[in-house]
Parts: structure tokens; C-alpha cells; sequence
């Protein structure tokens, strides 16, 4: 005869027998997770970078050319956003729009997009101190938002031309001629060039059939193994219940 503590369900069997191949199976998971969080640190360090041939003067040639064009040296005047747009705000149709003549000087010089900031407020402390561009304000406090605002156009339009979602959002937002603006810019942009990766280039697809490195494969075997054990319940506590409270085949316990 065999007391409670030595029976045992055919389920509960079943479940410390694979569990040994449980284990084997998730720490499997467990490696490629890890693998695939490296390979993720990769691709984010990856990210996309000024040119290292954008010049003081390059930026600062092309801020001149516009506000000559303006025939007015009121920088402030043609870039200050409107109330509410910031960096963390959807792409603003009308005010990209607005700021196409000096965008698209710009994208001329640095056609990813990308402005260094230490270059960028070098040349408009050389307006300032030239032009009096910064006026009234004080000139450390104008170059600071002057750089900032700059910068924050280009990335909403490096969010347009990388986004489609976010581009048809904003093309519902504006009128045909502010939309025809924003297309000529975003003509003008090379994301992919020789000194950085485009964003969307580090983009991994498993294909049907093919492994990747880059993404946790579907374990087939683990999931099945998973669902049959939900399925079972849990294990028979047989310190809680009697032996005759208990559904279940008798098992032998060597």
C-alpha cells in the first residue's frame, strides 16, 4: 500500500517529466533574447549623423542668402513657431510650409537633415556679431533658440520623409500650396549617404522558413508544451486533501 504522499496524478507526472525539457527549451529562448537585445543596442547606436563636410560657413551661407532674399535681417521674425509646436508634437503642416524658402536652403547644404549644433550656433553668433541679428534679445539667449528651433524643423521633416503615416496626417492638415512645399523639401532629402545609415536601412524582416538572429523565433514545440500544461492544472496538493478526495490513478514512486 502507498500513502498519499506517494501518489502521484498521471498529469502531475507528466509535468515534472518535462520539465527538465522545459528548461532546456527556455533557456534556448532566453539566449536569443539576449542575442537580440544586443543586436538592438547595435542598430540604435547606428543612428544617423551630420556631414562631416557641413561647414560653419556652409550653414551660415545659407541663413544669409535667405534673409537677404527677405531683404529684412529679423531672423526671429520668419522661424518662431507658433504656440504649441514643439519637438514631441506632430509635424506642423502650415509652418513647415511657411519656412520653405529658408528650409530648402539649408537641406541644400545638409541634405539629411542633420545639423551640428556646436557648428550651427557658430554661425549665428557670426550674424549676431556681424548683422545684429539678434536683437533686441541678448545674443547667448538668441542663439540658443534660434539653434533650437532650426534643428526641430529638421527633425519633423526627417519624420515626414521617413513616415508615411505621419506624412498623410499632415497632408490632411494643410492646403494644397503647403503641401506642395513640403514635398519640395522633403525632394531634397538623402537620408541614406555615405556618412550615416538611414534610419529605416537597420529595418529586420524574418522572412517565412528563414531564422533570424535579430528577432525571438516561434517555438513551436515550447508553446504546445505550455498550453498542454495550463490545460492540466496545477499539481495535487495532497497534504490539503485526502486520498479519497482525490480523481486520480495510482502511480508508483520509485
Amino acid at each position: 500500500m502507498f500513502t498519499s504522499a506517494g501518489l502521484l496524478s498521471v498529469r502531475s507526472f507528466d509535468n515534472i517529466m518535462g520539465e527538465s525539457q522545459d528548461v532546456d527549451e527556455v533557456e534556448n529562448v532566453e539566449e536569443n533574447v539576449k542575442h537580440s537585445s544586443l543586436l538592438v543596442k547595435t542598430f540604435r547606436c547606428s543612428r544617423l549623423k551630420a556631414s562631416p563636410t557641413l561647414s560653419v560657413a556652409d550653414i551660415q551661407g545659407a541663413l544669409v542668402d535667405f534673409l537677404e532674399e527677405q531683404k529684412s535681417w529679423d531672423l526671429a521674425k520668419f522661424i518662431a513657431p507658433p504656440d504649441g509646436i514643439g519637438w514631441k508634437t506632430a509635424p506642423p503642416i502650415k509652418y513647415l510650409a511657411r519656412l520653405e524658402p529658408l528650409m530648402s536652403k539649408l537641406l541644400h547644404v545638409a541634405s539629411n537633415t542633420m545639423l551640428t549644433s556646436k557648428k550651427a550656433r557658430e554661425a549665428l553668433e557670426n550674424m549676431g556679431n556681424e548683422k545684429g541679428i539678434h536683437k533686441p534679445r541678448r545674443l547667448a539667449d538668441f542663439v540658443d533658440w534660434a539653434d533650437d528651433v532650426l534643428r526641430m524643423c529638421m527633425a519633423h521633416l526627417r519624420e515626414l520623409k521617413s513616415n508615411k503615416l505621419a506624412l498623410d496626417r499632415a497632408f490632411r492638415k494643410g492646403s494644397t500650396l503647403d503641401c506642395d512645399k513640403v514635398k519640395k523639401m522633403l525632394d531634397c532629402i538623402q537620408l541614406k549617404d555615405a556618412w550615416g545609415p538611414s534610419p529605416t536601412s537597420q529595418a529586420v524582416v524574418a522572412e517565412p522558413n528563414q531564422s533570424s538572429t535579430a528577432l525571438v523565433p516561434w517555438n513551436k514545440a515550447l508553446a504546445e508544451k505550455q498550453l498542454q500544461n495550463q490545460a492540466r492544472g496545477p499539481l495535487v496538493n495532497f497534504e490539503d486533501k485526502g486520498e479519497a478526495d482525490v480523481n486520480v490513478m495510482d502511480v508508483k514512486v520509485a
